[in-house]
């Protein structure tokens, strides 16, 4: 046996990828980039303004490295820019928006994903036992579990995880500015066709619709609170076939059927 196999320690290789920087430092990169340096940058450009002597640091290399696993800086050719999830955090069209897409930054992260959806409805273990789950339950090695528990709880914490319980670190709770009317996490996009995007609409209007009419035996509209709702999720709706259609106008599609469709609900606001 090599030296090198006979030292276990060094070559043992975490199974679930996770970040070296939690959510919010990752959000002052992207800041850094959109605001500071104009929307596109180099590397060098990008580490100057971050304060770093030059790309060939091992924090910097990192720092980036986050950004673009918590799905907020992309690569084309030799520049970097923020994505459309960066955009929606950083320069909000609704206000529910940047909630939303702060939640879908922390689910890009795949021991963060893995982790809500071990302790979903759950209390989560002491500080003590959740370093112990992520190394024997998510494969995490013991050289940087300290870092993997700090990371995941101060992202969760910036996405906004522990409000619903005043902010104490016990339970990972999806915002309900996040939820819609459901109680799922948001499904990004891109990740969702129009058909689905139109069942899941129409059940959660029919739904609200049924359960939450006026006691009149009429079949009355929904009170306002149900009605300011239904109202909000279709416009998340909205927002979401517009994200699918310039999507795919970005790739040259022109999605006519689409286009028509969200003409069709915008002209009944």
């Amino acid at each position: 046996m090599s030296r090198d196999t006979d030292r276990v320690g060094i070559r043992q290789i975490s199974t679930a990828r996770f970040p070296y920087y939690a959510l919010s430092d990752s959000l002052d990169v992207a800041k850094t980039v959109h605001f500071t340096l104009g929307g596109t940058t180099t590397l060098d450009e990008l580490a100057a303004a971050l304060g770093y002597a030059g790309t060939n640091n091992g924090a910097f290399k990192s720092r980036v490295a986050a950004a673009r696993i918590f799905g907020l800086l992309e690569k084309s050719g030799n520049r970097f820019s923020i994505t459309d999830l960066a955009r929606s955090i950083l320069m909000p069209v609704y206000e529910w928006s940047a909630k939303e897409s702060l939640v879908e930054a922390f689910f890009n992260v795949e021991l963060f994903q893995r982790v809500f959806e071990e302790y979903r409805g759950k209390q989560l273990p002491t500080e003590a036992g959740m370093k112990n789950a992520l190394k024997t339950a998510f494969g995490i090695t013991p050289g940087v579990v300290d870092r993997a528990y700090r990371v995941l709880m101060d992202s969760a914490d910036t996405a906004r995880f522990f409000d619903a319980r005043g902010g104490a670190r016990t339970h990972l709770i999806v915002p309900s500015s996040a939820r819609g009317i459901g109680s799922t996490p948001v499904v990004p996009a891109e990740e969702m066709s129009r058909k689905d995007a139109d069942v899941k609409v129409d059940e959660a209007i029919d739904a609200t619709s049924s359960e939450n009419t006026t006691p009149d035996g009429g079949g009355g509209l929904p009170h306002t609170a149900h009605r300011n709702q239904l109202s909000e999720m279709k416009a998340r709706y909205i927002a979401s076939l517009i994200k699918i259609f310039e999507s795919k106008a970005d790739k040259g599609e022109l999605d006519e059927a689409l286009m028509s469709r969200i003409e069709n609900l915008l002209g009944h606001e």
